[in-house]
């Protein structure tokens, strides 16, 4: 039940904030005192005193703004008298605001412990960083006189003074709420509040009918917008519908100081997307940015912008770059291998340009070639680095050691990641040599020690069809004999070839053997034939001479 002082003409309260007495420290700078409030103030911290008659509900309030959330607060119950002494102090050092009333002859306290927790958690959703910015900028505070009741009833507070700095008088007026700001004044160190307030037929029929607020926090000082720095976007050509990593750095440690409160990104300038800070928090004037998203799938440029938001919401130009979307991958062309025919387990060199320059303008990434189609092996470019968008490529490979012809095919990787097309060209493998066949053995038999005559066809027409180099013989497994072209050149895959070689002395059965070799060098099988020798040596040649007669008589 509430009663009221009518008794009374008014009853004096007074604020008594005496500077300095929980060591708090003076702050830089002089207090001034203007009506109204900066409505771009952020309060931290403050104290309601309220009802300003004797009722039921608690009398003060003290903490975290909104002090209407009973979350936000501490609070007690008082009787209030005239002549109140009150104190409300902020002390940094013990993390706690503090009031106490005196109304003569009883006193109160009420403390808001573990302040910075508070701020922190219910004004920044447990961001320590941002916290502690702000409660190193306090430089503002607000007093407001709220006197809901009509006239005669009255609401003075006097004497105000800030750490010992006189603030000067504020006075309620019938049916408003009176506000006056205070600047210029650091309180980040902690201050103490003094004052009178004097009180005339309140009655107060509604506790927050009349109430006095007197809050503090900060306004930004901070007008420079940070920068954007260090805008990458990895891949980047993408291809169309691949996953895009946006990285970049947001710094105000060279235009104000502020912590960066939040980052954005845009897509060819679509909607302003958020940005995480790699570290987790933003909680520091320099951060490190990033958001992923999936590149859109029609192939071409767009612009990828990215700004940054201070504490101060001070909002940065947007700094951009060209996103590359490239679903093509590159042509290939020009793939020669050389030589195009080889033998078996020979050298190749392989060549071919690969070339982006018109299925995206990507840069070639990487090059790599097969043999039909069963391992890609990578490439190399010839000017030694993959940094444009036509290259020309380069391998080199030993040949298989079968016969065959085997597609050498190429193809090139974009930045991007796409694969283009392969190019291929064909490399003929000879490992086979040629076949031979004895024609003729001639005389066969023969006598012993006499001279035969050997003709042969060399022929590598179906074992690869390659040039011949040399063909050869051998008697009864003795030493390998070359052969000549009948023609006078080995020069095609196909050659008659002749030899003439004296057969033993001795009667027997004598094994003749040919082969020959192509321009590879592949020798081929050994065709064998018999000659039969006589045991008697062939009787040389009878000579005939002529005799001549001549007819003379004697004279």
């Amino acid at each position: 039940m509430k009663f009221f002082f009518k008794f009374v003409s008014f009853i004096v309260i007074s604020l008594a904030l005496v500077g300095m007495t929980l060591g708090v420290a003076f702050s830089a700078g002089t207090p001034v005192v203007t009506p109204g409030t900066d409505p771009s103030a952020v309060l931290l911290g403050g104290v309601r005193y309220r009802e300003l008659a004797t009722g039921n509900d608690a009398e003060v309030f003290l903490g975290v703004p909104d002090l209407g959330d009973g979350t936000h607060r501490s609070q007690t119950n008082l009787t209030w008298g005239s002549s109140n002494d009150l104190t409300f102090t902020y002390d940094p050092t013990l993390d706690k605001l503090t009031t106490t009333m005196d109304n003569g002859t009883t006193s109160w306290s009420l403390d808001y412990l573990d302040f910075s927790d508070h701020v922190r958690d219910l004004l920044y959703g447990g961001n320590q960083g941002l916290a502690d910015e702000a409660l190193n900028r306090l430089n503002y505070m607000q007093i407001s006189l709220r006197l809901g009741e009509s006239s005669p009833a009255q609401l003075n507070l006097e004497d105000v003074s800030l750490d010992g700095y006189a603030l000067g008088n504020f006075t309620g007026v019938n049916h408003e709420t009176k506000d006056w700001r205070v600047n210029g004044y650091d309180l980040s160190s902690g201050f103490t509040l003094t004052g009178t307030l004097n009180l005339s037929n309140v009655n107060s029929p509604s506790a927050e009918l009349n109430r006095i607020d007197i809050t503090f926090g900060y306004v930004n000082t901070d007008t420079s917008a940070p920068a954007v720095t260090n805008v990458v976007a990895t891949p980047n050509p993408v291809t169309g519908g691949g996953n895009v990593i946006l990285t970049a750095t947001v710094d105000d440690s060279g235009s104000g100081g502020s912590i960066i409160q939040s980052a954005e990104y845009n897509l060819d300038g679509g909607a302003w997307t958020p940005m995480s800070a790699i570290d987790g928090t933003f909680d520091s004037p320099t951060e490190d940015v990033s958001a992923s998203f999936v590149a859109p799938t029609s192939e071409g440029s767009y612009s990828l912008c990215v700004h940054g938001t201070d504490s101060a919401d001070n909002i940065s130009t947007d700094q951009c770059i060209t996103l590359h979307v490239d679903s093509q991958g590159p042509l290939t062309s020009t793939v020669q291998v050389n030589p195009q025919k080889v033998g078996g387990g020979e050298n190749v060199d392989l060549t071919a340009l690969v070339d982006d320059s018109t299925t995206g303008g990507s840069n070639i990434q990487s090059a790599e070639y097969s043999l039909n189609g069963v391992v890609w092996n990578p490439m190399n470019p010839e000017d030694t680095t993959f940094d444009s968008t036509a290259e020309s490529v380069a391998a080199s490979f030993i040949s298989p050691t079968v016969s065959s012809e085997i597609n050498v095919c190429v193809r090139g990787i974009d930045a991007a990641g796409n694969i283009g097309s392969e190019t291929c060209s064909l490399l003929v493998v000879d490992a086979l040599g040629p076949l031979s066949s004895i024609q003729e053995i001639s005389p066969n038999p023969a006598d012993a020690g006499s001279q035969v005559d050997l003709s042969t066809s060399v022929n590598d027409s179906s074992t690869g069809n390659s040039n011949l180099t040399s063909a050869e013989f051998q008697v009864s497994g003795g030493l390998w004999t070359p052969m000549l072209a009948q023609d006078g050149t080995f020069n095609s895959p196909t050659e008659q070839v002749t030899a003439q070689f004296n057969v033993p002395q001795s009667a027997s059965t004598v094994d003749i053997c040919v082969r020959g070799t192509d321009i590879y060098g592949n020798t081929g099988p050994t065709d064998c034939s018999q000659i039969e020798i006589s045991g008697v040596s062939a009787d040389p040649p009878l000579l005939y001479l002529p005799i001549l007669v001549s007819n003379f008589s004697n004279p």
